[in-house]
């Protein structure tokens, strides 16, 4: 596939086996550090590098987890493979983070990040 090609089918899993249905949001944030500017009293800038895990924030299914142990679970191995497109992104000892929010409505959890200590991608 080209690097044009964004989208589909895409699944993630847990190296525990663990899987999660995606639903509308995968954004990943692959950078490991941020910069801001700032302006100092003589109108000159500066900038502020700030060191950052790599990220993802996901939506998914209730499947009726229990949150509180999905939140505090071990570190893992994070797995996000793109079915169509070919590509894959491997989160290597990943955590969750943010605060879990379930729609009654549609039954959507939002809320919710993946970080790790590195991120890969295949393809």
């Amino acid at each position: 596939m080209s690097k044009k090609d964004f989208g589909g089918k895409i699944n993630l899993r847990k190296a525990s086996g663990a899987r999660f249905s995606l639903r509308a949001t995968l954004t990943i944030d692959p950078a490991t550090v941020s910069v801001e500017s700032i302006t100092n009293q003589d109108g000159s800038g500066d900038r502020v590098f700030t060191n950052r895990l790599p990220s993802a924030e996901i939506s998914f299914a209730d499947r009726g987890y229990n949150y509180d142990s999905l939140m505090l679970s071990d570190r893992d191995n994070f797995t996000f493979d793109e079915e169509n497109t070919n590509v894959t992104f491997y989160f290597t000892q990943g955590f969750f983070t943010g605060t879990p929010s379930v729609s009654r409505i549609n039954g959507e959890v939002t809320g919710v990040k993946i970080e790790a200590e590195k991120i890969t991608r295949r393809g």
